[in-house]
């Protein structure tokens, strides 16, 4: 894998022919973003590694979906008004 230089003139993002070393992608995403690409490494391993199947995910992941549907906007995960 080719990694790029943390203190490259260019941004990481416009480095056409290289790829982000872990520690270039924890500096330049947000907190959210580090999250959420955590999430979604870790689903892509599970999935792949046949821990469980796409359809399970999918149906857990809409059954929490409703579940704050279903709460008044002020109780939901994240929502603070």
């Amino acid at each position: 894998m080719v990694t790029s230089s943390v203190n490259s003139a260019k941004p990481v993002f416009e480095q056409e022919e290289s790829r982000l070393t872990i520690q270039e992608a924890i500096r330049v995403l947000s907190r959210e973003e580090r999250f959420m690409a955590t999430v979604a490494a870790m689903n892509t391993l599970l999935v792949s590694k046949g821990i469980y199947k796409q359809a399970e995910f999918d149906e857990i992941f809409c059954d929490w979906a409703e579940a704050q549907l279903a709460k008044p906007r002020s109780g939901r995960v994240g929502k603070t008004s």
